[in-house]
């Protein structure tokens, strides 16, 4: 099974530059977009990390108070 296509069309070198020249602006301005972009995710990340371990802290010291008060005991009720 054979194709047989037409021959190919002459285009002019000027719409083959604009086509190479976009292709290739489309190519840096996405490789660019993505640099940006995971930079700021890991800002994000870095951001998250710290309000966790701040959480876990500020958890950690509660958790103290709250057991040597001697108001509660270690299942979290209070103490009559």
């Amino acid at each position: 099974m054979v194709r047989y296509f037409k021959s190919p069309v002459n285009v002019s070198p000027l719409i083959r530059f604009t086509r190479w020249y976009f292709l290739l602006a489309g190519v840096a301005c996405g490789a660019y977009t993505q640099n940006a972009l995971q930079h700021l995710e890991v800002k994000k990340r870095r951001c998250h990390q710290q309000m966790q371990k701040q959480q876990e802290v500020s958890t950690m010291v509660f958790e103290e108070e709250r057991t040597s008060s001697g108001k509660y005991n270690h299942n979290g009720h209070e103490v009559n």
